[in-house]
Protein backbone atom coordinates (compact mmCIF):
# COMPACT_ATOMS: atom_id res chain seq x y z
CA UNK A 1 0.00 0.00 0.00
CA UNK A 2 1.46 3.63 -0.73
CA UNK A 3 0.63 4.96 2.58
CA UNK A 4 2.93 2.02 3.98
CA UNK A 5 5.80 2.75 1.90
CA UNK A 6 5.49 6.81 2.45
CA UNK A 7 5.70 6.42 7.08
CA UNK A 8 8.29 3.59 6.58
CA UNK A 9 11.21 4.19 8.38
CA UNK A 10 9.68 7.45 10.07
CA UNK A 11 10.67 8.05 13.42
CA UNK A 12 8.94 10.15 16.35
CA UNK A 13 10.39 13.43 16.53
CA UNK A 14 12.34 13.61 19.90
CA UNK A 15 12.98 17.54 19.66
CA UNK A 16 9.87 19.09 19.45
CA UNK A 17 8.42 15.41 22.00
CA UNK A 18 4.85 16.06 19.87
CA UNK A 19 4.83 12.55 19.40
CA UNK A 20 4.68 13.14 15.56
CA UNK A 21 6.45 11.27 13.68
CA UNK A 22 9.04 12.52 10.88
CA UNK A 23 10.68 11.04 7.90
CA UNK A 24 14.70 11.08 7.21
CA UNK A 25 14.59 14.38 5.63
CA UNK A 26 12.78 15.97 8.72
CA UNK A 27 9.34 16.16 6.89
CA UNK A 28 6.44 15.39 9.28
CA UNK A 29 4.29 12.61 7.95
CA UNK A 30 0.32 13.50 7.85
CA UNK A 31 -3.02 12.64 6.00
CA UNK A 32 -4.60 15.11 3.63
CA UNK A 33 -7.41 15.45 0.81
CA UNK A 34 -6.29 14.49 -2.07
CA UNK A 35 -7.08 17.87 -3.62
CA UNK A 36 -3.40 18.73 -2.82
CA UNK A 37 -1.59 15.85 -3.56
CA UNK A 38 -0.70 11.94 -2.95
CA UNK A 39 1.04 9.91 -1.00
CA UNK A 40 5.13 11.30 -0.81
CA UNK A 41 4.21 14.56 -1.93
CA UNK A 42 6.03 17.26 0.10
CA UNK A 43 5.27 20.78 1.30
CA UNK A 44 6.07 23.96 2.96
CA UNK A 45 3.17 24.73 5.24
CA UNK A 46 3.22 28.58 6.87
CA UNK A 47 1.24 29.72 9.89
CA UNK A 48 -0.41 33.30 10.35
CA UNK A 49 2.59 33.16 13.54
CA UNK A 50 5.29 32.70 10.89
CA UNK A 51 6.10 28.71 11.75
CA UNK A 52 7.15 26.70 8.84
CA UNK A 53 7.59 23.34 8.80
CA UNK A 54 7.82 20.65 5.74
CA UNK A 55 5.26 17.27 5.62
CA UNK A 56 5.25 14.74 3.37
CA UNK A 57 1.64 13.24 2.68
CA UNK A 58 1.86 9.09 4.31
CA UNK A 59 -2.28 9.08 4.19
CA UNK A 60 -4.52 10.21 2.42
CA UNK A 61 -8.29 11.28 3.42
CA UNK A 62 -9.55 10.80 -0.14
CA UNK A 63 -11.77 13.09 -1.22
CA UNK A 64 -13.07 14.18 2.63
CA UNK A 65 -15.74 15.31 3.56
CA UNK A 66 -16.28 18.33 1.44
CA UNK A 67 -16.17 16.57 -1.57
CA UNK A 68 -13.29 18.21 -2.69
CA UNK A 69 -10.82 16.38 -0.72
CA UNK A 70 -9.33 19.82 1.02
CA UNK A 71 -10.68 19.13 5.01
CA UNK A 72 -12.35 16.38 6.65
CA UNK A 73 -14.48 17.24 9.54
CA UNK A 74 -14.04 15.78 13.08
CA UNK A 75 -15.35 16.56 16.96
CA UNK A 76 -18.62 19.14 16.12
CA UNK A 77 -18.05 21.60 13.85
CA UNK A 78 -13.91 21.32 13.73
CA UNK A 79 -12.52 21.04 10.22
CA UNK A 80 -8.59 19.34 9.64
CA UNK A 81 -6.62 20.04 6.82
CA UNK A 82 -3.35 18.58 7.74
CA UNK A 83 -3.79 15.30 10.15
CA UNK A 84 -0.27 14.39 11.66
CA UNK A 85 0.36 10.83 12.05
CA UNK A 86 1.66 9.80 15.54
CA UNK A 87 3.34 7.18 17.74
CA UNK A 88 0.62 6.11 19.58
CA UNK A 89 3.30 5.44 22.78
CA UNK A 90 4.48 9.14 22.81
CA UNK A 91 1.26 11.00 22.23
CA UNK A 92 1.38 12.92 25.22
CA UNK A 93 -1.47 13.19 27.29
CA UNK A 94 -2.40 16.87 26.45
CA UNK A 95 -2.82 16.06 23.15
CA UNK A 96 -4.49 13.10 23.92
CA UNK A 97 -7.10 14.87 26.05
CA UNK A 98 -7.85 17.97 23.78
CA UNK A 99 -7.02 16.19 20.22
CA UNK A 100 -5.14 19.19 19.12
CA UNK A 101 -1.22 20.46 18.96
CA UNK A 102 -2.17 23.89 18.42
CA UNK A 103 -2.73 24.79 22.37
CA UNK A 104 1.05 23.92 23.08
CA UNK A 105 4.24 25.34 22.04
CA UNK A 106 6.28 22.09 21.40
CA UNK A 107 9.98 23.21 22.02
CA UNK A 108 10.02 25.93 19.42
CA UNK A 109 7.22 24.13 16.89
CA UNK A 110 4.03 26.95 17.65
CA UNK A 111 1.38 25.02 16.34
CA UNK A 112 -1.00 27.54 17.60
CA UNK A 113 -1.83 29.53 14.48
CA UNK A 114 -4.37 29.32 11.29
CA UNK A 115 -2.60 27.56 8.18
CA UNK A 116 -1.36 31.07 6.00
CA UNK A 117 -0.43 29.17 3.19
CA UNK A 118 0.52 25.39 1.81
CA UNK A 119 3.34 25.06 -1.03
CA UNK A 120 3.80 21.84 -3.10
CA UNK A 121 7.52 21.21 -2.86
CA UNK A 122 8.51 20.38 -6.55
CA UNK A 123 11.76 19.70 -8.46
CA UNK A 124 11.70 23.57 -9.01
CA UNK A 125 9.80 26.19 -7.41
CA UNK A 126 6.97 25.67 -4.78
CA UNK A 127 3.41 25.78 -6.07
CA UNK A 128 0.98 27.58 -3.73
CA UNK A 129 -2.48 26.49 -2.75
Amino acid sequence: MPSSGAIYGSKVDTITDTGIRRDDYGDYCCAMGVWYGYCNDRFLIELENGTQFTTKICDSKGYADDGEGKYHNFGGSGKCIVEFIYDDGNLPSCVAFSGSWGYYNWNGLDLGANIKSIKKINYGEPVDY
